[in-house]
């Protein structure tokens, strides 16, 4: 059932700034890191995105479905679900770029953007002739060398779960995003 929802800090599918300045470490501060529920029409239910800030020191395309990491320059991650470093590394902690972003979609440095925080999203996945085949209700992890879902990596913090069958040969799997993040 579509419900009202609470309306977003910025539109789904654009930055923070959308390109009309230049965003320093502390623009929209107070709301880096928030969570907000919105319909998905796409899913035809709720979703939860969280604002996070581009700290890779230079601008970020954002690829809907493209996993986002959250390790800092010294190994930590001490603003994890606040600051995105990276594109996520072997089943460390990550979030998927909101599909709402359009292919040529970019966030300057330090610039907010959305990463699904909970719910249902198509991530993108490694397409080989083989072992890359996932299965209803498997648990995904991000890989290093693609920012994608990689049905080899088996351990870590789960992004979330395959919420159906995705061939070898196949660039996406629908997933219901985890909460958190979860080991």
């Amino acid at each position: 059932m579509r419900c009202d929802y609470p309306q977003l800090p910025f539109p789904r599918g654009t930055t923070y700034s959308q390109g009309a300045f230049t965003p320093t470490a502390t623009d929209g501060l107070q709301i880096e890191g928030q969570v907000y529920t919105v319909w998905d029409d796409d899913f035809d239910m709720p979703v939860k995105l969280r604002v996070v800030r581009n700290m890779t020191g230079s601008t970020l395309t954002l690829t809907a479905g493209e996993l986002i990491g959250f390790k800092d320059a010294s190994g930590k991650f001490a603003n994890l679900g606040k600051h995105a470093y990276a594109l996520a590394a072997d089943g460390e902690p990550a979030k998927p770029i909101d599909g709402a972003y359009a292919a040529t979609a970019t966030a300057a440095a330090y610039d907010l953007f959305y990463v699904v925080e909970e719910g249902p999203c198509v991530v993108l996945k490694i397409a080989a002739s083989s072992t890359q085949a996932i299965t209803a209700g498997a648990k995904v992890y991000g890989d290093s060398q693609t920012s994608k879902v990689d049905a080899t990596v088996s351990s870590g913090c789960a992004v979330g779960r395959a919420m159906k069958d995705a061939a070898s040969t196949a660039d996406s799997v629908d997933v219901y995003v985890f909460p958190g993040f979860i080991g």
